[in-house]
């Protein structure tokens, strides 16, 4: 497959009012987790230029205005892009059933950052410099924490040496089964500065960040390389825990029980009574267990066997329940090991991913694949791979 990372291909295009056809300046247009951006003059009118090899979201988007979104491929860019962007719908507060939490920064603002930015070495230097803009709603059933964006977070990753600009589109924590997802769309701008100390610290810290990394393995698997590179793949099944699932009716049955004799403190129900102590035991043990077996091949599978080249700039990678993905060469910083609970001498990094609606996903040169939203990340991908440690798709390697 071809690697050719940058075109020198353009997009222009003219951005109004859906509502009086009038056109809008300053609207900011990029591609989306790039660098590569610009914003509309007093006509509406911009150029997007030196458009990347590959498929990316170009982002329209307009303090008061719905995002727009139009995902080009650099081999089918369109002549002229013409954009009528819709006024948002003002969404009043009292009238909003549940509404918004009051001081929801102060309650909710440590739990977003941490599961955001992340709680990496990087994350102590990478901050939101405009916090005040994001509001929280928190719903019962189902359990779920949802961060909203009255415009574009302003980010600063001084630790990578970025500036970016995050527009929010969902971010939904669901408390019961402890999941996260975040869509948005991300600008870069690298930082300037004199100091080449700092510079050469910015590129160590990008290349930290690179290693390992979920656009580390998407390229790699791209390029045929994963063996070299250090992954190595094994396919995984989590089958459900008979017998934890087991006790847990035995359990139910206690509460339906105790519940018909008018006892609705379930707290004070004693579910082993009449028991015996060893089988008390026993049935703690399995309790503690997980709600799933992890079922892994002795030996790594090859790349060619999940992903096939579909034309000369895309891949196409499919597999069936889960894909277990180890880098042998990166080990996992106690950060890691602090906010998994666990105690012991670090290993070799592991994650595992699965595909949520879909059968396949397809990969770019960059990194990149398609559709994010459709990939769900486990371990320590599902850690590290939040803002700080996000990198541009036009990110290079230093020569």
């Amino acid at each position: 497959l071809t690697t050719t990372l940058f075109s020198q291909k353009s997009i222009t295009g003219k951005v109004i009012d859906a509502s009086t056809n009038k056109p809008l300046a300053s609207v900011s247009i990029f591609l989306s987790n790039t660098s590569i951006g610009t914003y509309s003059n007093n006509l509406g009118e911009f150029s997007l230029n030196n458009f990347p090899q590959g498929k990316f979201d170009i982002i329209i988007s307009y303090i008061g205005y719905e995002t727009f979104v139009q995902n080009v491929s650099s081999d089918k860019i369109p002549s002229f892009l013409s954009v009528a962007l819709q006024p948002k719908v003002e969404e009043i507060n009292e009238v909003v059933v549940g509404g918004y939490e009051k001081n929801g920064w102060e309650k909710w603002g440590k739990f977003f950052t941490d599961n955001f930015i992340g709680t990496t070495n990087f994350s102590s230097n990478c901050f939101i410099k405009n916090p005040e803009i994001i509001k929280f709603r928190k719903s019962k059933t189902p359990n779920i924490l949802s961060a909203y964006a009255d415009g574009q977070l302003i980010i600063e990753n001084k630790a990578l040496g970025y500036s970016i600009k995050f527009q929010l589109e969902k971010f939904e924590f669901n408390f019961t089964k402890q999941t996260l997802l975040y869509v948005g769309y991300p600008f870069f701008k690298e930082m300037e500065t004199k100091r080449n100390s700092l510079q050469l610290r910015w590129q160590k810290n990008r290349l930290q960040a690179y290693k390992g990394s979920l656009m580390h393995f998407m390229r790699s698997l791209y390029r045929n390389t994963l063996v070299e590179e250090g992954f190595e793949l094994r396919r995984l099944k989590k089958l459900p825990n008979d017998e934890k699932r087991r006790i847990k009716e035995i359990q139910a049955q206690k509460i339906k029980n105790a519940s018909s004799l008018g006892n609705k403190n379930i707290d004070l129900i004693n579910f082993w009574d009449g028991i015996n102590k060893d089988s008390v035991r026993y049935y703690t043990s399995v309790m503690g267990q997980p709600d799933y077996v992890d079922v892994l091949t002795k030996t790594p599978i090859t790349s060619d066997s999940i992903a096939f080249a579909l034309d000369s700039v895309t891949a196409i990678v499919e597999f069936e329940n889960y894909l277990q993905i180890t880098n042998v060469n990166i080990i996992e910083p106690i950060e890691f090991l602090k906010n998994i609970n666990t105690y012991r001498d670090p290993a070799a990094t592991t994650s595992a991913i699965s595909l949520l609606n879909t059968k396949f996903i397809t990969v770019l040169s960059n990194g990149s694949y398609f559709v994010p939203s459709e990939l769900f990340s486990l371990g320590y991908w599902a850690w590290w791979e939040k803002i700080a440690t996000m990198l541009p798709f036009n990110f290079q390697l230093p020569k």
